[in-house]
């Protein structure tokens, strides 16, 4: 990595999509979530539980609002999740000792210009609650 890409500002303009996950030993904290713009709409698709309640609900690339995805996307830029993407390293014992129930995070930025960053962290909570707050509206109940 050379020292002008350790400088690389990203604009979140260009953001074409957030994706976060959580994969959690109770299945009720796992979730799934992801934006993506496709054309000139805001696709979203969830799985998970809301409410504190144990039905998960999910969503297959329901459409928003462009001001609920750029609420999304402000609340990443707020956190600076590219930097925190591009920083993240892997705790080192990680490489070597895999615990079977560990809470495992995922997160990824996709840029219009084909950058995409993503590492095994947590999104903040405003991302994480504006996700919920999507899936609480758009959401569907899982079939049992």
């Amino acid at each position: 990595m050379g020292f002008f890409e350790k400088m690389k500002k990203y604009n979140y303009n260009d953001v074409i999509e957030i994706y976060a996950s959580c994969g959690h030993m109770c299945y009720t904290f796992s979730y799934n979530f992801d934006l993506i713009k496709s054309g000139d709409k805001w696709l979203f698709s969830c799985n998970c539980s809301v409410s504190d309640k144990e039905e998960r609900v999910i969503s297959d690339n329901r459409e928003i609002t462009q001001e609920e995805a750029e609420n999304v996307i402000k609340a990443a830029k707020e956190s600076n999740l590219a930097d925190k993407i591009k920083k993240h390293r892997p705790r080192p014992l990680s490489r070597v000792v895999f615990v079977c129930d560990e809470t495992m995070y995922s997160s990824s930025l996709k840029f219009a210009d084909g950058t995409n960053l993503n590492a095994n962290c947590e999104v903040s909570e405003n991302v994480k609650d504006l996700f919920y707050a999507l899936a609480e509206k758009y959401g569907e109940e899982e079939d049992s």
